[in-house]
């Protein structure tokens, strides 16, 4: 049975989703989420974990190039925890600077640039990637 890992690429009005898995290391985006005001549309995540059945969450950590904390960073702490006593489920970082950058440049030959929901999903997916490749994941 694979073991699954949900990223997230947090945002206060969307959150990108990726799943991967250990075995593979690898990850694909699978939507964003919708948030207000830093709420996460919780119902939407609930429906995720049911689908994916994640042993752990890896959250891309907003930091600036030169490594100081962006002002997300505090709501990004309280979703992460509020994650934890939802799910159960530990949470790792990842830091994601430059991801959203990587992500648009899978569209650089299009013609159009992807909606933003893309991009945040993209985003998730080279976060969680990282960390997969990075780290020893849970088997």
């Amino acid at each position: 049975m694979a073991v699954n890992y949900l990223g997230f690429d947090y945002g206060k009005r969307s959150i990108g989703v990726a799943v991967g898995q250990a075995l593979t290391k690898d990850a694909q985006a699978v939507g964003c989420v919708a948030a207000t005001k830093g709420v996460p549309d919780w119902k939407a995540i609930d429906a995720l974990v049911k689908t994916w059945d994640p042993k752990a969450f890896v959250l891309g950590y907003p930091l600036n190039m030169d490594g100081s904390e962006q002002s997300l960073g505090r709501a990004l702490k309280v979703f992460a925890n509020n994650l934890h006593t939802r799910y159960q489920l530990p949470y790792y970082w990842c830091d994601e600077r430059l991801t959203t950058y990587e992500a648009k440049r899978a569209y650089r030959h299009s013609r159009r640039q992807p909606a933003k929901a893309v991009l945040d999903a993209q985003s998730a997916q080279v976060i969680l990637h990282h960390w997969l490749q990075q780290n020893d994941a849970i088997e």
